[in-house]
Parts: structure tokens; C-alpha cells; sequence
């Protein structure tokens, strides 16, 4: 794969957040980690109870039963019927 970013061309943030976590398989998931230095907190989002990956691994999956994380016991989206979070 060919990316526009990479380590000769790196994304230079502060934070890197990356939702729908759950579908990266890990060549992807490679290649988004090549693209920050390292002193960017990259945050990934995902349902690991969604359908697994098609490609290779379960990145998601595999981070979570490795490393510290957190979940969300309860989904809010809604402060009233009216008011979006």
C-alpha cells in the first residue's frame, strides 16, 4: 500500500484519534503508526462486538487483551430526548 504519509513524511499532531478501530486489520494499522512520531497519543475507538476484520489479525481485539484500556459500560448519547451529547 502507498500512503501519502509515512516516517519521511510524518503527520505532526498532538493527538491522533481513529474511530471504527474494530475493521483496521494490522497492515493498516502499520501504516497509520508510521505516519505519527512518537510522542503522539494515538487513541483508536472500536467495538470489538462488531463483525472481525476481513483482512489479517483483530488489532482491536488483540490491543485490548494486551494493554490497559478502557470500555464504556453505558452509552449515552442523549442528555434528553431533545439535547445530542
Amino acid at each position: 500500500m502507498l500512503f501519502s504519509y509515512n516516517e519521511s513524511n510524518a503527520l505532526y499532531l498532538q493527538f491522533f484519534i481513529i474511530n471504527a478501530a474494530s475493521i483496521i486489520d494490522i497492515f493498516l494499522v502499520h501504516a497509520i503508526l508510521r505516519t505519527v512520531p512518537c510522542a503522539v497519543h494515538v487513541v483508536f475507538i472500536g467495538d470489538v462486538y462488531q463483525l472481525p476484520v476481513v483482512e489479517t489479525g483483530n488489532f482491536l481485539r488483540d490491543v485490548i487483551n494486551s494493554h490497559s484500556h478502557c470500555m464504556v459500560s453505558r452509552l449515552r448519547r442523549y442528555l434528553d430526548k431533545h439535547t445530542i451529547v
